[in-house]
């Protein structure tokens, strides 16, 4: 099999590997102050967004008869209307890498030493990241995949926890409905990276039942998300879950095993493994982009990647900062690309009208 080609059991597997990152470790957190108890109905509507995105891109992905993200935009928008498009997906994708880096290293530096020097954790990540993601798309799957498996048994660990939590805490249900959009647009940017399917989805080899496998990558993460925030909520109540930045790492660290001493350590570890998982599939995709608008090899697009990650996380390496500059814009590109997503959707049908397409 190609490098740059992958089945749809590995489209699953990145879908669900880009979106599941650090953003799980403020479910319960984002959307609590102001949905209150009810934070788990807006993450749970919330999973609207990457039905869309999933939806779109296998109508535009279907049309084209499974052409190249960049050279299917440049014939629906003309070259240069295509380049401010891609433009604005590497900078979307940018933000969402650098802050994963960000947000991973200030919580490992709380976590295991607070004398450590950032760089020594981001430089080593982003290196690691870029000899994967050079490795091709397909290595990028089989990662996406081990890691699955780790995160699923990640979240089993919440289990544990639900018989000391209470129904008081998540009671009245919909008690106030008006706050709920206003709960949605905080958690809106969790389900952010789904994106990667407009890229990925021309790249799979086994093209029966596709828009299933994403929407399946859809509900898993929906599932997982939902069960995540409502188990915080449950757990600890919404007033204490609001002001906590990562009330999954603040339970764990409550939960005992006979067989750890230290189940805080153990659990950093594998999240970190998951974290870089993430951080592989955005270096992907950044490094896409910057291929496709420079016009250079993918191997140098990927340690230019790398480098520009470098640069950002100099002005997200402040917590302040990042969650300021991530709070303030990530929902606008959110915004940009279900719009881009439908408006693509509806011009392809147009463009590609006279294509005899594939059954999907």
């Amino acid at each position: 099999m190609n490098k740059n080609t992958i089945t749809r059991y590995q489209y699953i597997f990145i879908t669900v590997g880009t979106m599941i990152g650090i953003g799980i470790g403020f479910l319960g957190s984002s959307g609590a102050a102001v949905a209150h108890q009810d934070a788990w109905i807006t993450t749970l509507l919330c999973g609207m967004y990457p039905i869309i995105i999933v939806i779109t891109s296998y109508i535009i992905d279907k049309k084209s008869n499974h052409e190249d993200f960049f050279v299917l935009i440049k014939k629906v928008y003309g070259k240069f209307i295509a380049l401010i498009i891609i433009f604005i997906f590497f900078i979307y994708f940018l933000t969402i890498m650098t802050s994963i880096v960000s947000a991973f290293t200030n919580n490992l530096i709380q976590t295991i030493n607070s004398y450590l020097a950032p760089y020594y954790i981001i430089i080593p990540c982003l290196i690691v990241s870029a000899f994967v993601t050079m490795s091709g798309l397909n290595v990028v799957g089989r990662i996406s995949q081990f890691y699955f498996y780790l995160t699923v048994i990640f979240i089993l660990s919440l289990i544990f926890i639900l018989p000391k939590g209470s129904f008081v805490n998540i009671q009245p249900i919909l008690h106030n409905p008006s706050e709920i959009p206003k709960g949605m647009i905080e958690n809106l940017t969790q389900y952010s990276l789904v994106e990667v399917s407009f890229i990925i989805i021309s790249k799979i080899s086994n093209r029966k039942k596709v828009l299933r496998a994403g929407l399946f990558a859809c509900l898993i993460t929906i599932f997982i998300y939902t069960f995540v925030s409502f188990a915080v909520i449950y757990y600890l109540g919404w007033e204490l879950s609001s002001r906590i930045d990562y009330p999954l790492f603040y339970i764990i660290g409550t939960i005992s095993f006979p067989i750890f001493s230290n189940l805080t350590a153990v659990f950093t570890f594998f999240w970190g493994l998951i974290v870089l998982k993430t951080i592989i599939c955005s270096n992907y995709l950044v490094s896409y982009c910057i291929s496709s608008f420079a016009g250079i090899s993918e191997k140098i697009a990927v340690f230019v990647a790398a480098i520009f990650a470098a640069i950002y996380s100099y002005f997200m390496i402040s917590e302040h900062n990042r969650l300021n500059i991530v709070g303030t814009y990530l929902k606008y590109f959110v915004v940009f690309s279900i719009l881009f997503g439908i408006i693509t959707a509806i011009l392809v049908q147009i463009r590609y009208r006279s294509n005899k397409n594939e059954k999907a």
